[in-house]
């Protein structure tokens, strides 16, 4: 079998009737790689196949000259003309590496306690950390070390989960939800929570048979309050509030009349608790004006009445509730000059929070619109007591 030719000499020899040292160097230092034939290239940078064809049959082992000229990367490529370009030489095609033959410091190195892993597209292998590798709800329970005999419950205290007994965690709960309770049965509505007498066991207790609450222990404030004047006791089998008939006492206070032309005018009444009584329940107020119009047009007056006592110092009134805005308006016809009279009234409870005050002060605030002349005018009122 013929040996094939691997180099191409430029000179044929043969033809020369002389053959000069020229020569030789000429043949020598023109030889060529034959077609399909070629060595291996050390650069830092892609050979050039467009100037030198036959560079397409060598091996490019890249080079890293940064730092120590033609230091090996490790990286080999071969040239592919279909590409055309420099192609990486694959060594995992199966033939070239045998099974189980690679270790594993020939790796390159991930984070501490990093797994390999192929990446989601498959176009990778990457280093991920092993919760990576789990989806929610994927393991196994049976996958868990094996807790002390008993009942005991996977706990973490921020740094490192250990088993827990269940003994441990009931005392660690601050501020249950009620809603986290077995419900108690309908038989124990109404009924309070609470241990037995020993402690032993807890159940669910009647608290208004003396059970939880013995007698004289019970505080008035307790209860939940009723309205002013009334008193505890039973209707039939109901337990409830009960109005008292009371000696009501009454006490008035008069303003003076008040000859005022400006829009606004505000007059003030105190009502003093008389000696004996403890709280004010209810109230009247009332308003007279003395409008005069002028020249037929309209005059509109409102009153705004108002506790002026701590803690509801210029709080409104409020028609039939005690705090809030009341008032009401009173408008002269404008067909002709006229004298009108109007009234405002108010009737209502004394509100709590100043029902027992010393002194129940009030005011009342005329406010006028309008083309009017003259605006006399008087605050009044009584309020009672018990």
């Amino acid at each position: 079998m013929a040996i094939p030719k691997i180099l191409v000499r430029p000179i044929d020899y043969t033809t020369l009737p002389v053959i000069h040292g020229s020569d030789l160097n000429a043949g020598f230092d023109g030889q060529t790689f034959a077609v399909g034939y070629g060595v291996m290239l050390s650069s830092d940078t892609a050979p050039d196949v467009t100037s030198y064809p036959e560079y397409a049959f060598f091996i490019w082992n890249k080079t890293d000259s940064s730092v120590v000229p033609f230091t090996p990367t490790g990286q080999l490529y071969i040239y592919n003309p279909a590409v055309p370009g420099w192609q990486p030489i694959n060594l995992y095609n199966g033939a070239l590496i045998n099974n189980h033959s690679i270790p594993l410091v020939k790796l390159v190195n991930g984070s501490a306690l990093q797994v390999p892993q192929m990446a989601a597209d498959g176009s990778v292998a990457q280093w991920v950390n092993v919760s990576a590798l789990f989806s929610a709800g994927t393991i196994g329970i049976t996958a868990l070390t094996n807790s002390p005999s008993g009942t005991y419950f996977l706990e973490s205290n921020g740094a490192t989960n250990t088993w827990t007994s269940l003994a441990t965690v009931l005392t660690q709960l601050v501020n249950f939800p009620v809603t986290n309770l077995v419900p108690a049965p309908a038989s124990a509505k109404g009924k309070l929570l609470s241990t037995d007498p020993t402690g032993a066991t807890v159940s669910w207790t009647n608290a208004v048979d003396g059970s939880l609450i013995s007698g004289g222990t019970l505080p008035p404030a307790a209860i939940t309050p009723g309205t002013n004047g009334q008193i505890v006791g039973t209707v039939g089998t109901a337990v409830q509030w009960i109005a008292l008939p009371i000696s009501e006492k009454r006490v008035y206070a008069t303003s003076a009349v008040t000859n005022e032309t400006g829009a606004t005018q505000t007059l003030s009444l105190g009502f003093v608790l008389p000696s004996g009584a403890q709280n004010w329940f209810k109230i009247e107020l009332f308003c007279a004006a003395t409008l005069n119009s002028a020249g037929g047009a309209t005059v509109n007056g409102t009153v705004t009445f108002a506790w002026n006592t701590a803690p509801l110092s210029n709080t409104n009134v409020t028609i039939g509730a005690g705090a809030g805005a009341g008032s009401s308006g009173r408008t002269i016809s404008p067909d002709h000059d006229t004298v009108s009279t109007p009234t405002w009234s108010y009737l209502g409870e004394v509100p709590g929070a100043i029902a027992n005050v010393a002194t129940l002060t009030v005011t009342a605030t005329l406010t006028l619109s309008g083309n009017y002349d003259l605006a006399d005018w008087q605050f009044y009122g009584v309020a009672y007591c018990y």
